[in-house]
């Protein structure tokens, strides 16, 4: 269309990054509510202000988290809440978590869904599934709820906030990278 400036795009690069969580790498890029994205992309609501799907901390009205405890979700127990923490720390912090927290279909579909299967996507079974990926040591466990700072990875963020971001663009199935590059 004339005149929506189109014209002066002269290159479009997309930046798709492989194995890492949008919330691990930018959860908490915009994490205070008046610092909001230049650009959404889909485009927000018209004359809507732009928003982000990112993470707030812990102190804030609605954290999120993951129950540590497997009865949560077998026994109806109380959840043992840990919440997702900006910043990675441990000795390694740029491997966090520092073992895959697997993509094959049913890890993810737990991660995403919990054992009960489809009632909605409740994002509570990322911790106890890593759990079971590395039985021999819990204390580890916690680091899959570590995402980066936006200092952690200055460039990434900076891009991010000098183009654009896409908080919301999902892969097509629940799974591994090749599958999801077939669709």
């Amino acid at each position: 269309m004339a005149g929506d400036g189109m014209d002066a795009v002269k290159h479009l690069v997309v930046l798709m990054m492989e194995n890492r969580s949008f919330d691990n790498l930018l959860g908490f890029l915009y994490a205070d509510v008046h610092n909001r994205p230049p650009i959404n992309i889909p485009a927000s609501s018209p004359g809507g202000q732009p928003t982000f799907d990112g993470l707030v901390d812990a102190s804030t009205e609605s954290p999120f988290w993951n129950p540590s405890n497997p009865e949560y979700f077998t026994a109806n127990a109380p959840p043992v809440k840990v919440f997702a923490t900006k910043g990675t720390k441990g000795p390694s912090p740029f491997l966090a978590p520092n073992h895959d927290p697997h993509e094959e279909f049913d890890h993810i579909t737990f991660q995403i869904l919990g054992p009960q299967g489809w009632t909605g996507p409740q994002m509570k079974g990322f911790l106890v599934d890593y759990i079971t990926t590395d039985p021999g040591h819990p204390e580890n466990a916690n680091q899959v709820m570590e995402c980066y700072s936006p200092e952690q990875v200055s460039v990434i963020s900076q891009l991010a906030k000098n183009f654009a971001a896409s908080d919301r663009w999902f892969c097509s199935t629940p799974n591994q990278t090749l599958p999801n590059r077939a669709f």
